[in-house]
């Protein structure tokens, strides 16, 4: 884990779909360039604005990652992050602007400077998982069906050429 400094800032992402509140289900599988996460999607109905889960309607988002970490699972992840009192809530996506984390590496790297210029720090909290990546770009695509039955299209994304 890494240690925060007054410079994070966590500001939440609009680009990738509402996760699942009641069971997100995350699944993530990677190889050394990019990471792929699936997960349940959240709608709001609409004659109630309660969040609740698109039976079968699964969020695959391929980030071209330069490293990822997972925080176990947990109750409520969120309360024991560095991140929390910023901002960082459960069953959301942020980006974290001025990340510690990307400082950290390029601290521990700066025999290769630049290495993680352009870099964005992505955090989607689940309600009991936490996945974090450093990446140069996500793309997000959706697709219906149970989510094990996403795992041939993850494992298409990681070979596909950006």
């Amino acid at each position: 884990m890494y240690e925060v400094d007054e410079r994070d800032r966590v500001v939440q992402l609009e680009e990738l779909p509402q996760c699942s509140v009641d069971a997100p289900a995350p699944l993530i599988i990677a190889n050394e360039h990019h990471v792929i996460v699936a997960y349940h999607i959240a709608s709001t109905w609409p004659w109630t604005g309660i969040l609740q889960m698109m039976r079968d309607h699964i969020a695959l988002v391929r980030f071209d990652a330069v490293t990822y970490m997972c925080i176990p699972p947990n109750q409520d992840p969120v309360d024991g992050h560095p991140l929390a009192s910023r901002g960082l809530k459960s069953c959301g996506a942020f980006r974290i602007q001025d990340s510690s984390w990307i400082r950290q590496l390029e601290r521990m790297y700066r025999v290769r400077p630049g290495r993680f210029s352009g870099c964005q720090h992505t955090v989607l909290a689940f309600r009991y998982s936490i996945f974090e990546c450093i990446s140069r770009s996500f793309d997000v695509r959706t697709t219906k069906g149970p989510i094990a039955d996403a795992i041939p299209a993850m494992a298409e994304l990681l070979n596909e050429t950006s």
